[in-house]
């Protein structure tokens, strides 16, 4: 029998797949399906310890780092909730609004009018008779919308300082209205007893013009009338003490006569 190089060929081609048999037979595995294997084993061994311990050390850093931020958002929320609520620095009644709900303020633009509620009343007492008052001290109230009506009121406090120009100091008094009839920006007339002297000289109030250094009255003596300083000391708001600058039994001019001047000539009558 002729065999041919194909037929030769053929042969070889089979000699090599019983050889590749005959080695699968003898290690049914290659180095190939061995690394699948192992492949297989490590991927295996990955989801084991994943199962274990799903998170890893860069996982816990970013979530702490997510919680720092949320703390600090929480954090800046209350601050800016806190800093919404506009306080005002006193108590007392909203007079006046400048701005409407919605609007865009800054912290320069002036969104209310607060006034000190009526419970509370400021008067400015000169430097000169500041030591009369003292917190606690009692006091009357009255005002033109009450006529005969008076509002009891309580010194509460006294400037610590005296204005450069007026030479006066503000003494707060806090005041009694349980009926509510008193309103911010009336004006009162405040009587208080800072002392009491007894033996004082008196004269009406009125007799007095100006203030203190420059107190003075028109004294009539012999038909002629010349101008007197004098010194005052304390007044019930109808009568004022003189200290110094008359005597007992002067005779005074009653009520402001601007046209008067020293050295003119009048004729004196008792006052009624």
């Amino acid at each position: 029998m002729l065999y041919t190089s194909h037929d030769i060929a053929q042969a070889e081609a089979a000699v090599k797949v019983a050889e590749q048999q005959l080695a699968l037979a003898k290690s049914p595995y290659t180095s190939h399906d061995l690394a699948q294997v192992e492949a297989a084993v490590e991927a295996a061994s990955a989801q084991l310890q994943l199962a274990k311990n799903p998170y890893t050390e860069t996982d816990l850093k970013a979530g702490r780092a997510a919680v720092d931020q949320a703390k600090a958002a929480h954090e800046l929320a209350k601050t800016q909730q806190r800093d919404a609520a506009v306080k005002a620095p006193i108590t007392g009644l909203i007079a006046e609004k400048f701005v409407n709900a919605g609007a865009i303020v800054g912290p320069t633009v002036p969104i209310v009018s607060v006034v000190a509620g009526p419970h509370e009343i400021t008067i400015n007492v000169e430097e000169s008779r500041l030591g009369l008052f003292k917190p606690g001290m009692a006091a009357l109230v009255s005002v033109a919308a009450y006529p005969g009506e008076t509002f009891e009121a309580v010194v509460k406090s006294i400037a610590p300082t005296v204005d450069t120009r007026s030479r006066t100091a503000a003494v707060r008094l806090t005041l009694k209205d349980p009926s509510g009839k008193l309103k911010p920006g009336m004006f009162a007339q405040v009587s208080l007893t800072s002392a009491e002297r007894k033996g004082a000289l008196l004269a009406p109030i009125t007799t007095v013009s100006g203030r203190g250094e420059n107190a003075s009255v028109l004294l009539v003596k012999d038909g002629l009338i010349s101008v007197q300083p004098v010194k005052v000391g304390l007044s019930d708001g109808r009568f004022v003490e003189i200290t110094d600058g008359v005597s007992e039994g002067d005779q005074l001019v009653i009520g402001s006569h601007p046209e008067l001047r020293g050295g003119e000539r009048v004729t004196v009558s008792e006052a009624r």
